[in-house]
């Protein structure tokens, strides 16, 4: 049975149904991000946060600057940004400050990170998916994989800048290539 929630169920990421195969986007309908409230739960769809904090792979700090995420506003970043990739993947959901996920935005991430992505799933991408199932989040480690590593050589192609940090970025090189876990 569907979760209900927001005014669009169908935008939560909780409304997904039993089978996992109707599609859904994110629980924000205007910043296609899961908002994480101080007190654990997300406005949009009641999402317990400790699905993504109490993980092996997330240890309770960002994803990109590590700060601790506790009594933080804390959001559901996708790695590889909706804008270039508009499909929701489990193991494309990283947690994130609201700052970090901000700053970044739309960008693809700098290789330091991108090494951090790929280890997170070598070492925790069958427990994320245990993970992911027990909530109903769709998932699928191998697809994250080619799907992150086709987003990186176009931008590559493309001469794309990488985002760091705040407003810090840095222009893609071959190194991203060596990173990549296929």
């Amino acid at each position: 049975m569907p979760h209900e929630c927001y005014a669009e169920p169908e935008l939560c990421i909780r409304s997904i149904s039993t089978e996992r195969t109707k599609p859904y986007s994110a629980c924000n309908p205007v910043s296609r991000v899961c908002i994480v409230d101080r007190v654990g739960k997300c406005p949009f769809c009641d999402l317990d946060q400790r699905v993504l904090t109490e993980s092996p792979a997330v240890m309770g700090s960002c994803f990109y600057c590590n700060a601790s995420l506790r009594n933080r506003r804390l959001a559901v970043d996708h790695f590889v940004p909706w804008s270039l990739y508009p499909n929701d993947l489990g193991h494309n959901f990283v947690l994130a400050d609201e700052t970090c996920n901000a700053k970044k935005s739309d960008a693809l991430a700098a290789v330091g990170h991108l090494e951090t992505w790929c280890q997170r799933l070598d070492d925790h991408g069958p427990t994320l998916g245990v993970e992911f199932d027990s909530v109903g989040i769709i998932h699928d480690e191998s697809a994250s994989r080619r799907v992150t590593s086709w987003t990186y050589s176009n931008a590559e192609q493309s001469s794309a800048r990488l985002w760091i940090k705040a407003d810090d970025f840095e222009p893609i090189d071959a190194t991203w290539r060596s990173v990549v876990r296929l």
